[in-house]
């Protein structure tokens, strides 16, 4: 008896833990149907959370919360990077230069295919977010966490399409062993996936997110923003909810890690906000941040005295 307790605990406990569900979707047919049957129900019984879906809808998804008739699809994008062979060559380069063999062999990268092309297949959420951003057309986006900028070389790459914007990085330089860190990044390499040819589109703020965050979101215009710095349920609840409160109606709100802790879960559930996981990358997670029409109508902005 007490192990039967003990096994449907286990069960139970696994069953509510939202990281182990996104996780599962992969393994198979029956168990992506259970358990994204079960993440609809806690969404709709909380009336916020985290729902996986494939990477086209999750696209269209976002894009369809912004209230964004989309002009092309996901696919349409991904040929647009693996055409875009200045962006291929430069990382290809910076790989060469920053990652040894068995680094690159851990990373599971067939030596024999076109590296770019293995880039764009793995690294789902960048594509997205480029995708997103061409179709969104943001004037501002802030991302916390920016390493060798080989994520924000995606998004630089995007408003360069786009013809404007400006992406503002906040973060300090990893050291290994450190605030989460798993490697260590010199100063002079902070941002050198990043083409010289994009570098004039991109503003680097070195300090802690905790004090620059809040005060950039409150001077500049955000559209769009991007956690991926301190991965602790502490760090990462603070950013979202600075976003909430200091960025506008239907702007979006991305972040790396979600499946580290249960931050951004309960971060849509209080605010019941539909976040969007891709089953081929659960760990990246994206909300449109939407007020209801009372929020709206109370004012949701800066409140200035007269």
């Amino acid at each position: 008896m007490e192990n039967t307790k003990m096994y449907l605990t286990k069960i139970f406990s696994r069953l509510t833990n939202v990281g182990w569900l996104a996780q599962n979707c992969q393994k198979n047919w029956l168990r992506y149907f259970v358990c994204t049957t079960i993440l609809k129900l806690r969404w709709r019984i909380r009336g916020g959370g985290i729902l996986i879906v494939g990477a086209e809808a999750m696209y269209l998804s976002v894009l369809a919360d912004v209230g964004c008739d989309p002009e092309n699809t996901l696919e349409f994008y991904l040929q647009e990077l693996c055409q875009w062979r200045a962006l291929g060559d430069h990382w290809e380069q910076k790989t060469q230069e920053t990652l040894t063999p068995s680094r690159r062999r851990l990373m599971n990268m067939d030596e024999s295919k076109p590296y770019w092309g293995q880039v764009l297949a793995r690294y789902v959420p960048h594509v997205i977010y480029y995708a997103l951003i061409r179709e969104l057309k943001p004037k501002i986006i802030v991302e916390t966490g920016t390493s060798y900028g080989g994520g924000t070389m995606f998004l630089i790459a995007a408003i360069h399409k786009n013809g404007e914007g400006r992406v503002i990085s906040i973060d300090i330089p990893p050291i290994d062993g450190k605030l989460t860190m798993s490697e260590t990044v010199e100063r002079k390499d902070i941002g050198s996936f990043i083409p010289e040819f994009l570098k004039g589109l991109w503003e680097y703020r070195e300090g802690d997110a905790k004090v620059l965050l809040p005060r950039v979101l409150v001077e500049e215009d955000v559209d769009f923003f991007i956690h991926d710095s301190l991965h602790t349920p502490t760090h990462m609840a603070f950013e979202y909810a600075v976003a909430r409160a200091l960025m506008r109606h239907k702007t979006v709100i991305a972040t790396d890690d979600i499946l580290l802790n249960t931050a951004f879960d309960s971060f849509l559930a209080t605010h019941q906000l539909t976040g969007y996981a891709s089953i081929d990358y659960p760990n990246t997670g994206i909300t449109v941040n939407l007020f209801s029409e009372e929020e709206l109508a109370i004012s949701t902005g800066i409140v200035t005295l007269d």
